[in-house]
């Protein structure tokens, strides 16, 4: 065999090994390529969650700040930021320059990412303004539960600053007499609350009995909400949200029910109502929107929790036909 007949073979051979050598470090995972792989489980801290925004448009007196003292606690083991934001308009809705001043701050202030922003704001589209929406969450609770909870808090104060002088310290009117005298602080435009904030900073969320303002509460509730839990099943919620966005609330449920009890703060005093007096609001039409989008929000939360329960145990969905094969 001549020598340009050996040096070809010889060349043939080098070049079947380079070919095998390749296939082989590609499907070994040896080399990747530049972008993100497709697997079935995302990192632990992926550059999704790093960025994530989370806002909590808190209601009053729905459990809110036991909620958040959870987050205060786990921001520097978590590795996120938490903020509140004061709302200085005195029905805490959003003037129309604000709304896009608080967007623009919220998603650029990419130092704080990832974050979540707590306080007493109602719901805000940033899409309409051109920005990227954040999650939303929120937590509700029976509207006039809610509302006596607030007529005896800002008299007597909560569990958490017992020494605190409220608002309406030193006033000793229970709620029944209240509605009894016909004053304006347990009249039942004190319930138009829940409805508004899930609706908006537009003038018709904020008017008591207002059917427009319902409708939009609900579908913004539906279409913008992660997620919207009850007070009463704070467990429940705080539960999903360990499961769906460990990046923040890994170690929530843990600590929420410390010791076996469930932490929330309470008001300090707080007398049960007389029975002719929940009937007088239950003959009211803000009760009974109100009610009606509590009874909305508990469906769907029940809903949602059975749902999680499910897939907690089965995942319903697999990966498959991935092409190409190597990655």
């Amino acid at each position: 065999m001549g020598l340009k007949c050996r040096t070809y073979l010889l060349a043939i051979s080098v070049m079947c090994i380079v070919i095998v050598l390749w296939f082989w470090i590609y499907s070994t995972g040896t080399i990747t390529n530049c972008n993100t792989k497709l697997t079935a489980k995302y990192d632990e801290h992926s550059n999704f969650e790093d960025s994530l925004i989370i806002l909590y448009n808190r209601v009053p007196k729905t459990g809110s700040t036991s909620f958040m003292s959870l987050l205060y606690a786990l921001h520097s083991v978590n590795k996120f930021s938490v903020a509140f934001v004061n709302v200085s308009w005195i029905s805490h809705r959003f003037l129309f320059l604000d709304q896009y001043r608080f967007a623009l701050n919220v998603t650029s202030w990419n130092i704080r990412k990832p974050a979540i922003y707590s306080g007493h704001f109602p719901f805000l589209d940033f899409t309409k303004l051109g920005m990227h929406q954040p999650l939303y969450i929120n937590i509700v609770r029976k509207p006039l539960d809610r509302a006596v909870s607030h007529y005896y808090f800002i008299r007597y104060g909560d569990t958490f600053l017992p020494n605190k002088k409220r608002l309406r310290h030193g006033d000793e009117t229970s709620f029944d007499d209240c509605v009894k005298l016909n004053s304006s602080e347990c009249s039942e435009a004190k319930l138009w609350m829940q409805i508004p904030y899930f609706c908006g900073s537009d003038a018709f969320c904020w008017e008591p009995g207002s059917e427009k303002a319902l409708m939009h509460a609900k579908i913004n509730l539906e279409k913008h909400y992660l997620l919207v839990g009850l007070m009463e099943k704070m467990d429940n919620f705080i539960e999903i949200l360990e499961s769906i966005l460990p990046r923040f609330f890994h170690g929530s449920l843990k600590l929420f029910l410390k010791d076996g009890q469930v932490q929330l703060r309470k008001t300090k005093i707080k007398k049960s109502l007389l029975p002719q007096t929940v009937e007088h609001f239950k003959k009211s039409k803000v009760w009974q929107m109100e009610e009606s989008f509590y009874q909305f929000v508990k469906k769907h939360f029940d809903t949602t929790y059975q749902e999680f329960i499910h897939s907690r145990t089965e995942t319903q969905f697999s990966f498959s036909k991935l092409k190409p094969e190597f990655i």
